[in-house]
């Protein structure tokens, strides 16, 4: 009897190791990673397009990705430049005849009324100082804007414009993608998760090798209503140089 009984447990256990490997194995730890940061980007100025750079592109942040036409915005600045200037001179001269008026209604050759005329000028100088200051910063804003830059390091994923096109404030020309910030949503079912929180991680395999890993980024609360399998959205984290945005891998059963 004990013998059987021995016997009955060992099928109960391989029951259950069966059960639980096919519950495992049904449980599908693949999925394609995706860049985290990705953004349709677009120029601030309209005007023709003089250079865009080509889709599959690497660009540093801060590099440039298109160039607008800037002949006609530089002329504006040098315009906004010298007018700005001669403000200042008007208001130089200007201060320097209120001084001398001071002086010539402290000696009794000059009225007060000329004295406040002359206040009156640096005043108004002053005015036209501030005003040829602000024109001058909006041109110079102006040439800078007819250059988009990279905002991070990344991929031109699709160029929407050529070279010699005219493009338009605030519609996209370039969508572009980030290779270093990588994610990659998985949906299972619910007891898998009972344990998991964020800021857990596990291996990232890719061919069967591990590359990096894997950390929790969020949870979704609810079960997905189709499958009733609940969401798990992970940061990816890679060790090889090697370019893994849009392939298939697996993660490492952290259950």
């Amino acid at each position: 009897m004990a013998v059987i009984r021995r016997v009955f447990i060992f099928i109960g256990l391989f029951t259950a190791l069966s059960a639980w490997a096919e519950n495992l194995a049904s449980v599908h730890l693949r999925g394609v990673v995706v860049p985290a940061q990705q953004a349709k980007l677009s120029v601030a100025q309209q005007g023709q397009v003089t250079w865009i750079a080509p889709d599959g592109s690497y660009v540093e942040a801060g590099a440039i990705l298109a160039q607008i036409n800037d002949i006609r915005l530089k002329a504006e600045l040098s315009q906004a430049r010298a007018m700005f200037h001669s403000a200042e001179a008007e208001l130089a001269a200007a201060q320097h005849a209120l001084e001398k008026s001071r002086r010539l209604v402290n000696e009794d050759i000059l009225s007060d009324i000329a004295l406040t005329e002359a206040e009156f000028s640096v005043r108004t100088a002053d005015a036209k100082v501030a005003v040829n200051r602000s024109k001058l910063e909006l041109a110079e804003l102006a040439v800078q804007q007819a250059v988009l830059l990279a905002p991070y390091d990344g991929v031109v994923a699709n160029s929407k414009i050529s070279a010699g096109e005219w493009a338009q404030p605030g519609d996209p020309i370039i969508e572009f993608a980030s290779l270093l910030q990588l994610t990659m949503s998985l949906d299972v079912p619910p007891e898998y998760t009972e344990l998991l929180q964020e800021g857990d991680s596990t291996e990232v395999l890719f061919k069967g090798q591990v590359i990096g890993k894997a950390t929790v980024k969020r949870l979704f609360p609810l079960l997905q209503p189709s499958s009733g399998l609940r969401r798990v959205v992970w940061d990816i984290h890679t060790t090889e140089t090697m370019l893994i945005s849009g392939r298939y891998v697996e993660l490492k059963a952290w259950f």
